[in-house]
Formats: C-alpha cells, structure tokens, sequence
C-alpha cells in the first residue's frame, strides 16, 4: 500500500512556496515564494543551504539552467528575470524589467536560451519573451494569446515534425499555440474551449504532451505533423 504520508518535508519558508526545481543530479532543490525568498536545499537532509530575500521578489517559477551546474533562471511579480548563482546566493544576470509580471520561464536544452511568459488581459501583456543568456539580452517577442500566459516551453525536437526549434505556451484563453522559435511565426493553434483557464504543459521526446486546465483535468495529446505543418492530437483526459 502507497504511504499517505510525505516522505521528505522542507521547512523554511513564511509564505507559499510557488516554485521548486530540481538540479541534474538531483541532491540540490532550488525554492521561491511569496516570502520573496529563494532557497536552496540539500534535498537528501532536508537542510536549507543558504537563502536570499529580494525585495518585492514574489517568486512565480525556477528552473535550473541545463549544462551548468549551479545557475538557476528565476521570475516574479517584480517583473525582473534573474539567473541565480546557487554558489554565492546571488543574481549574476538580472534582465530589464518587463511592463507586466511574469509568470513563468523555461531554459533551452543547450543553456542558451531562457523562454519567459506574462500576465495579462484583452490582449495587453500575454506575451512570451525570448532572452539570450550569453548576450544577456532580449531576442524576440511571441504575440498572439489574449489573456495571461500561463506557462511556456521549449519542445523538444520530434522526427515526425518537420520544424526544428519550436516552442509552446498555454493561457487562460483556452488555448496552447505553437511557435516556430526565429520566425516567431504562430504554426498551430489548439484550442480547449470548455476548460477553463490553461495552467502548465510538460512534452516528451516521442511526442507526447499534457496539458491542465482548471477544471477538465489533465489532457494527453501527441505533437505531429499533417502537410509538413506541427498538429496536436488531444488523446485522452485524466
């Protein structure tokens, strides 16, 4: 029998914990909060390693930044995308302040690329920003949602697509859209009317998506192609 009981418990933080992330490894956690804290944790001993108070830093997402070993990509209400340094707890890079919040952010498989997305309403703000970490700069912007974007990805490259370099957001429009990364160009629309607002979306290597809503559940869907052009197939609903 499952253990209704959590295994590990980490203390630490006064106020909702809204992200966590796991290193590569998986021995480090990195947390933020409403506390307008960042954490990092020793995740086998439950211990805080060291913690960071950002003023007005009301954490939305984390993500550790793949091929290194000890930054972090951030995003909060205070409108700033920060790459943390986990070794000295502090921001090594802290972009330019954006005109809405943002709520979430991805880090490209090669560590190059951080991938942002914002709040918004009637087609002000809803919009996914792409930030280049080595030039610590912002590359392009992706419009088109109508309401806040909720969560944004990189996809992972699919044989059975024919475009390379894609990436997905979903919104509390309903709706996922699927990006060609340099033409900023909008290739697929799926819309999930019905659902209520989109909250996040994951991807995997064979094509695989699901996507929550609020109040439909979880959506598993496959990413291929039809006419060369990305689709996404809704399969089934948990």
């Amino acid at each position: 029998m499952g253990r209704s009981d959590p295994l590990l418990t980490y203390e630490g933080h006064r106020l909702v914990v809204m992200a966590i992330d796991l290193n590569e490894d998986g021995n480090l956690m990195f947390s933020g909060s409403r506390d307008n804290c960042v954490r990092l944790w020793d995740v086998t001993r439950t211990t805080s390693i060291s913690e960071k108070e950002v003023s007005r830093n009301l954490v939305s997402c984390v993500k550790w930044i793949p091929t290194t070993q000890f930054q972090v990509a951030q995003t909060g209400e205070d409108k700033i995308l920060r790459v943390w340094d986990t070794r000295q707890m502090q921001p090594v890079i802290s972009f330019p302040a954006q005109q809405y919040f943002q709520t979430y952010c991805d880090c490209s498989s090669d560590g190059q690329f951080i991938l942002t997305c914002s709040n918004g309403f009637n087609g002000k703000g809803c919009e996914a920003t792409l930030w280049d970490v080595r030039a610590q700069a912002l590359v392009c912007r992706y419009y088109g949602h109508y309401q806040t974007i909720s969560a944004c990805i990189f996809l992972p490259p699919l044989k059975q697509v024919s475009l390379n370099d894609l990436i997905a957001t979903v919104s509390h429009d309903s709706t996922v859209r699927i990006w060609e990364k340099e033409s900023r160009e909008c290739v697929a629309t799926v819309d999930f009317s019905g659902c209520g607002p989109l909250t996040d979306i994951c991807a995997w290597d064979d094509g695989s998506v699901c996507v929550s809503t609020t109040s439909m559940g979880v959506h598993h869907c496959i990413l291929d192609s039809f006419n060369g052009k990305p689709q996404m197939t809704k399969m089934s609903k948990f």
